[in-house]
C-alpha cells in the first residue's frame, strides 16, 4: 500500500508547490438534453429538502383542496348529497365485502392507476373480521406483491418505451443509469 509520502510525489506540482487535484461531485440524477450529435450537455435534478417540502406542502393542499370540495358538495346538496354518498358507500362496501376475490384484484390493481389504496386495505381488515384476520394479511400481502411485480414490469418495458416517446418530441431524454436517490424517488411516488 503507498504512503502520504509516495502519493505526494506523483501529485501534479507548479513551482514545487503540490497543486490540490479537485474532486468531481457526480450529480444525483441527470436529465440529458436529446441534441442528434451528443448527449453530453446535462443538467442536474436534486431533490433537496425545500423541494420536498414543496412537495409535502402541494400533496396536502390537494387534500385541502378535496375537503373544500367535499364539503361544498355537502353545502350545495345539503342532507339529501350526504344520504346519497353514505348509499353509494354503503352498495359498494357490501359488494367488496361479499365478494373478497375482487376486494384483493382492486388492491392488486388500482396501485397501478395512481389511485389511494388504503381504502380497500380498510375493507380488507373488515372483510377478515368474517373470514380471519391471518388469511385477509395473507391476501393483502399476495395482492400488493402482484402490484408491485406488474408495476415495475410495465413501467420496464411498456412505460418507458412510452415515455421515451412522449420525450423524443421534446429535448429531454432518460438516463440510462438510474438514479442514486431512488429512496427519494420512490417516496415522491408514494406521496402524489
Amino acid at each position: 500500500m503507498a504512503t502520504r509520502r509516495e502519493l505526494a510525489k506523483h501529485r501534479p506540482r507548479h513551482n514545487g508547490i503540490p497543486v490540490p487535484t479537485p474532486t468531481v461531485r457526480k450529480p444525483r440524477s441527470t436529465f440529458f438534453l436529446a441534441t442528434k450529435d451528443t448527449r453530453k450537455e446535462a443538467f442536474t435534478l436534486e431533490i433537496t429538502r425545500k423541494k420536498l417540502l414543496y412537495l409535502v406542502l402541494f400533496v396536502l393542499s390537494l387534500f385541502g383542496i378535496i375537503f373544500i370540495l367535499y364539503e361544498t358538495f355537502l353545502a350545495i346538496a345539503g342532507d339529501e348529497g350526504k344520504q346519497m354518498l353514505t348509499e353509494w358507500w354503503e352498495i359498494f362496501k357490501s359488494f367488496v365485502l361479499e365478494n373478497g376475490f375482487w376486494l384483493f384484484c382492486a388492491i392488486a390493481i388500482v396501485p397501478g392507476f395512481i389511485l389511494p389504496v388504503a381504502p380497500f386495505l380498510t375493507l380488507a381488515g373488515m372483510w377478515g373480521d368474517g373470514h380471519g384476520p391471518w388469511l385477509s394479511c395473507l391476501y393483502c400481502a399476495f395482492a400488493l406483491t402482484f402490484n408491485l411485480v406488474w408495476t415495475y414490469w410495465f413501467a420496464r418495458k411498456t412505460g418507458r418505451s412510452l415515455i421515451e416517446k412522449i420525450l423524443s418530441k421534446t429535448k429531454y431524454q432518460l438516463p440510462e443509469k438510474p438514479s442514486e436517490n431512488l429512496m427519494q424517488w420512490a417516496l415522491i411516488l408514494r406521496l402524489t
